[in-house]
C-alpha cells in the first residue's frame, strides 16, 4: 500500500520500515526462512544485512533444540565463520554420535555383521566395510565406504550408517531401496528384501523401496527404538517393550500385537523372532520353528525358515530348517554377534574373527580371512 503512495507525504521512507516490521514479526513467529527472505530483501536498510546471519543462527539454534542435528549442522555450515557457528558443528556431531551409541548400537545388536540371501557384510573397527558374495548388481561394492558405525544386507542391496546420522547404499535399486541420500539424524538401519528402514533421532522412522505389501507405511510411528526390515514387511519396537507391524502378513509373520517386554526384533521370510528383557524369545509362525526352551538369550536373528539365538556364554541355538547345514552352530564359542540368511549364518567371535555356516554359495561363506570386526558395544 505505502509502494503504491508513490512520493505521497512519508509513503516511500514507510515502505522499509514495514517491511523490517513483517521481518522481525515472522522471526517472532519462528518462520525463519520467511525472515531471512524478508531481511535480504531490505538490502542496507538500517541493519537488515546484519540481521540475515543472526536471523540463520536462531535458525540453527532452533533445529538443534528440536533434535534436528544434521539440519543444524547445515545451517551453520552456511555461516562460515559468522560468529562462533564453524565451532558449533564438531559438538553437534559428537552429540549425534553419542545418541548413536545410547540408541542405536545398544538396541541392534546384530548391526556389525549382516547376511542376506546373496552375500555377507561386516563393519570393521576403522569404519570400513567388508562384503562377500554374490555382486551382480553392486551390493558388495562399499570399498570406498568410511566413518561407517552400522551395516544392514538387504536382498541385493547394502546400506551403511554413518557417525554423523546420515546413510550411504550400495547395489539394486529398481524400488529405490536406496535412494536414501537426504536421509538425516538417523541411528539404526534396516535393509529389508527391496525396502530400507531407518530410525530417527527423535523416534519416528523412514523408509524407502518397494510398497507393494505397505512395508514402508511407517509415517505415523513414534516412540520407536529399534526397527528390523523383512521380506516384505517392517518391524518397530517401542519404548515401552511393545512391538508394531506394517507390510504383508501372509504368513503371519506380522502377528506380534501381543509381545510385551521385548528388547530386540528381527524381521525374517516367513517370521519374525522377539527377544524378551527375562532372556526368552517369541517368534511368529511357530510351525517352522520351536524356540520355547530357549533361556539366557542375549541376541536373536530370523532367517528363511529358521531362527538363531545367542547366548550369554557366547554359545548359539538354532532351531528350524538345516538344508545346507545353516543350523550347524553347535560347535560355535566366543560368539558376540549373530546374523542369519536365507541358507548362510555368520558369527562374529570376540576377537573380531568372523565364522560361518550354510550354503557357500557365490563365496558368501568366505570370511575367514577376515579380522578387527567391529565388536557391539556394550
Amino acid at each position: 500500500a505505502f509502494e503504491v503512495l508513490g512520493d505521497y507525504s512519508d509513503a516511500a521512507e514507510r515502505v522499509p520500515q514495514t517491511g523490517y516490521s513483517k521481518a522481525e514479526n515472522l522471526l517472532a513467529s519462528g518462520n525463519y526462512d520467511a525472515a531471512i527472505e524478508a531481511f535480504e530483501v531490505l538490502g542496507d536498510y538500517s541493519d537488515a544485512a546484519e540481521r540475515v546471519p543472526q536471523t540463520s543462527y536462531s535458525k540453527a539454534e532452533n533445529l538443534l533444540a528440536l533434535g534436528k542435528y544434521q539440519d543444524a549442522i547445515i545451517v551453520f555450515e552456511t555461516l562460515g565463520d559468522y560468529n562462533d557457528a564453524a565451532e558449533q558443528i564438531e559438538p553437534i556431531k559428537k552429540k549425534l554420535e553419542d545418541i548413536y551409541l545410547k540408541m542405536g548400537l545398544l538396541i541392534t545388536k546384530d548391526s556389525n555383521v549382516d547376511v542376506s540371501s546373496t552375500h555377507t557384510v561386516a563393519l570393521k573397527s576403522d569404519g570400513t566395510v567388508v562384503a562377500t558374495g554374490r555382486n551382480n548388481v553392486g551390493q558388495c561394492d562399499i570399498q570406498n565406504w568410511k566413518n561407517i558405525v552400522a551395516i544392514s544386507a538387504g536382498g541385493f542391496h547394502t546400506v551403511g550408517l554413518k557417525s554423523e546420522g546420515t546413510v550411504v547404499a550400495a547395489g539394486d535399486n529398481t524400488y529405490n531401496q536406496c535412494n536414501l541420500q537426504n536421509w538425516k539424524d538417523i541411528v539404526a538401519i534396516s535393509a529389508g528384501t527391496y525396502h530400507t528402514v531407518g530410525l530417527k533421532v527423535d523416534g519416528t522412522v523412514v523408509a524407502t523401496g518397494n510398497k507393494t505389501s505397505g512395508e514402508c507405511d511407517v509415517q505415523n510411528w513414534g516412540d520407536i527404538v529399534a526397527v528390523s526390515a523383512g521380506d516384505g514387511y517392517t518391524i518397530g519396537v517401542k519404548s515401552n517393550g511393545t512391538v508394531v507391524a506394517v507390510g504383508s502378513n501372509r504368513f503371519g509373520e506380522c502377528n506380534i500385537q501381543n509381545w510385551t517386554n521385548i528388547v530386540m526384533v528381527s524381521a525374517g521370510y516367513k517370521h519374525t523372532v522377539g527377544l524378551k528383557q527375562d532372556g526368552t524369545v517369541v517368534t511368529t509362525n511357530t510351525n517352522s520353528v520351536d524356540q520355547q526352551s530357549w533361556t539366557d538369550i542375549v541376541a536373536v536373528s530370523a532367517g528363511n525358515g529358521y531362527i538363531m539365538g545367542l547366548k550369554s556364554n557366547g554359545t548359539v541355538v538354532a532351531t528350524g530348517r538345516n538344508d545346507y547345514a545353516r543350523c550347524d552352530v553347535q560347535d560355535w564359542t566366543d560368539i558376540v554377534a549373530i546374523s542369519a540368511g536365507d541358507y548362510h549364518t555368520v558369527g562374529l567371535k570376540s576377537d573380531g574373527t568372523v565364522v560361518a555356516t550354510g550354503s557357500g554359495e557365490h563365496n558368501k561363506c568366505d570370511v575367514q580371512d577376515w579380522a578387527d570386526i567391529q565388536l557391539p558395544k556394550k
